[in-house]
Formats: C-alpha cells, structure tokens, sequence
C-alpha cells in the first residue's frame, strides 16, 4: 500500500516579510501536524557558511549553488513520505521552479507573503539576526516575486500572523486544487530565466547541469 503524500503550504517572501511568525501561527491554527520546513536552517546547517542574514558576507559561488539546488528535493523527500509541510522561502524565479519540480507529486498551496519596505525595515532594526538593508535591496531587486504567480496572497502589514494563518485555513477548507505550481511549470524556462539574476541562475543550473539557455 502507497503512502498518502503530506500537504504543504509554501510561503514565498522577501526577508522580515513574517513568514516564519505565519507557520507557527498556522501550525498553531491548523487541525493537524504540519512540519516548519525553514529552507534558512538548511542554508545553515555548515559552520562554514555564515549564515545569509548574519556575520561577513561568503563566497557564493562556491557554497550556495548545490546547497540551495538541494533544497527542494529535502523537503519534497518529506512530504512525499506522508508529513504535511509548511515551507519558507525566499525564493526567486528558477528556484520555484525547482520547487515546482521537485513536488510535482504533491498539492501544493503557494502563498505569497507581502509586506511594505517601511515595515519591514522597523523590523529589520528590531531583530538582531537581520543584516540591515537586505529588505530594502530584495524589494528594490524585485524579483522574489516577478512571476506573480500564486494561490493565495496575505499582508502581514495589514493583518497579524494569526489572521493571515486563519485566511490561509478558509481557502484550505474550500477544497479548491491549487493550481498555481502547475502554472509555474508551463511556462518556458528561456521566459523565467529573464526574468531573474546571476544568483538564481547558478542554482538552477546546479541542479540541472546539462541545461543549455
């Protein structure tokens, strides 16, 4: 007999826009046991990669390629062993795109996590494990959220995590397939890869080495 594959919940948004207050509100919320996926813990799991919001700035190209690529298959391996998931990232164009890849047997609800700069630099000030200035330069970049594509958007500007788990809850409840990964994975990846950076690039292509674009 096959295991029932977990549900997931992926928050995608720019650093201090709430997500990791969101899924411990929803895990506070929902009915059942959903696991905080925090791609940042996976990010930080090797002493010789300083953390990204912490401490001097690392040699990307050498470290973050095959780390970040990994990614989505670690969390993808969890739910398809049955554990329901709550993801957080910050995840630029190609880097949902190997999301998109790697849970293409699960059902996946994307939800984007807004927030206005002014805010989040109060709490960029606020939090001492927060590299000032990384806000500001993410939603300037503008590109953590370029697709536009999404099942689901919440602010928590407006709204406190609370309430923005409890929209969340409502639109789970209706039952409706989120469609917005299998959007993601129809479009070309000639389009998504104008539409992002060097960075994201790099990932993509580490874990698909023969890609030619």
């Amino acid at each position: 007999m096959s295991m029932p594959v977990g549900k997931v919940i992926f928050l995608n948004g720019v650093t201090s826009s709430g997500k990791s207050s969101l899924a411990g509100a929803l895990q506070r919320t929902l009915g059942e046991p959903y696991l905080h996926a925090d791609a940042d813990t996976v990010k930080e799991m090797s002493l010789g990669i300083p953390p990204a919001e912490r401490g001097e700035a690392f040699e990307r190209a050498a470290f973050m390629p095959g780390l970040y690529a990994a990614i989505p298959g670690c969390f993808a391996a969890l739910a398809l062993f049955g554990n329901n998931l709550i993801v957080e990232d910050v995840a630029r164009p190609l880097q949902l795109r190997n999301y998109t890849e790697s849970f293409a047997g699960c059902e996946v609800l994307l939800v984007s996590v807004r927030c206005h700069l002014e805010e989040l630099e109060r709490r960029e000030r606020e939090r001492a494990d927060r590299q000032i200035g990384r806000a500001r330069e993410q939603v300037e970049q503008g590109i953590v959220h370029a697709l536009d594509i999404q099942d689901l958007e919440v602010d928590t500007a407006r709204e406190p995590a609370e309430a923005c788990a409890l929209t969340i809850k409502r639109r789970l409840d209706l039952g409706a397939r989120p469609t917005a990964f299998a959007r993601l994975s129809a479009m070309s990846i000639e389009r998504i890869w104008r539409m992002t950076d060097a960075m994201d690039r790099s990932i993509y292509q580490a874990a698909h080495p023969d890609l030619r674009v």
